[in-house]
C-alpha cells in the first residue's frame, strides 16, 4: 500500500467514525427528548387520574346521600302502611317479630 492509499484509508476511516459519533449523539438527543415527553405524559396522566378519582368520590358520596334520602322516604311511606316492627325488619333484612 502506498502512502496515498494509507492516507485516504485513514481519512475515510476518520470520516466514518465521525459520522457514527454524530449519529450516536443525534439518537441520544432524540432518546432524551422522548424520555422528557414520556415523563410529561406520565405527570399529565397521574393528574388526570387524580382528578377523575376525586370526581368519582364526589359522585359516589352524592349518590350515597341520595340513596339515604330514598331509604328514609321509603321507610316513611312504608311506615304509614306497615307496622313499625315490620318496617324495621324489611330495612334490616331480618324477619319481623311475631306478635
Amino acid at each position: 500500500m502506498s502512502a496515498v492509499e494509507t492516507l485516504v484509508t485513514s481519512i475515510f476511516s476518520s470520516v466514518v467514525i465521525a459520522m457514527l459519533i454524530a449519529m450516536f449523539v443525534s439518537q441520544r438527543r432524540q432518546l432524551d427528548q422522548v424520555r422528557r415527553e414520556v415523563a410529561e405524559l406520565r405527570t399529565e396522566v397521574k393528574t388526570e387520574i387524580a382528578e377523575l378519582r376525586a370526581e368519582l368520590k364526589a359522585e359516589i358520596a352524592e349518590l350515597r346521600r341520595a340513596l339515604s334520602l330514598v331509604e328514609k322516604d321509603t321507610a316513611m311511606l312504608v311506615g304509614r302502611l306497615l307496622p313499625e316492627d315490620e318496617v324495621l325488619a324489611r330495612i334490616t333484612n331480618r324477619p319481623a317479630p311475631v306478635s
